[in-house]
């Protein structure tokens, strides 16, 4: 069974039904805690929504990230090309941040070495994993342009983002069933 990890209560009740689902907590203090208290040794999966980077994702897209850019270095996810296909998602490398991103050029400059997408827990979730495959799923809230400001714009993208999240689940756990046992 996969482990299920979210950072917001509204991820979690998206998710309600699916299992059992850890929450971390939003920014990456709070996700480095949370990680030092997963446990286990079966597949990792972190859910939940982030801000697209470009124009090649727009509000409610999910995203399977390739790998998890982070401060310290890079975390590769386990098979997102398998895990994006299932899901009809886009793939592509995710970036975390240690705070909300915001304005064109800031957006820009995280784009600028392909990253598709920003949130503020995956990378610092990501070292849980320590040799089991992870999947990091996130459904696009914003983007340049249609940032957070706008909150009727930004309500329709998170219920849109969140309901994929939901609909992800079986192929998580399909997925967790095919990846190898260590990676």
């Amino acid at each position: 069974m996969v482990q299920l990890v979210v950072a917001l209560r509204v991820e979690r009740l998206a998710l309600v039904g699916c299992g059992p689902v850890a929450r971390s907590g939003m920014g990456p203090e709070r996700a480095a805690r949370a990680a030092s208290r997963l446990g286990g040794d079966g597949p990792l999966a972190v859910l939940g929504l982030c801000g697209g980077l470009t124009g090649e994702v727009a509000p409610g897209t999910l995203l399977v990230a390739s790998e998890v850019r982070g401060p310290d270095g890079v975390v590769p996810c386990t098979a997102p090309e398998a895990l994006g296909a299932a899901l009809g998602a886009r793939v592509g490398p995710l970036v975390s941040s240690e705070r909300i991103v915001r304005g064109g050029a800031a957006r820009a400059a995280l784009a600028a070495d392909g990253a598709l997408a920003v949130d503020m827990e995956s990378y610092w979730l990501a070292g849980a994993a320590a040799g089991r495959p992870l999947a990091v799923v996130r459904g696009v809230v914003d983007v340049p342009g249609r940032e957070l400001l706008r909150p009727l714009a930004t309500a329709s993208a998170a219920l849109r983002a969140l309901r994929a999240l939901r609909a992800a689940v079986p192929a998580l756990e399909r997925w967790a069933h095919a990846a190898p046992l260590t990676f």
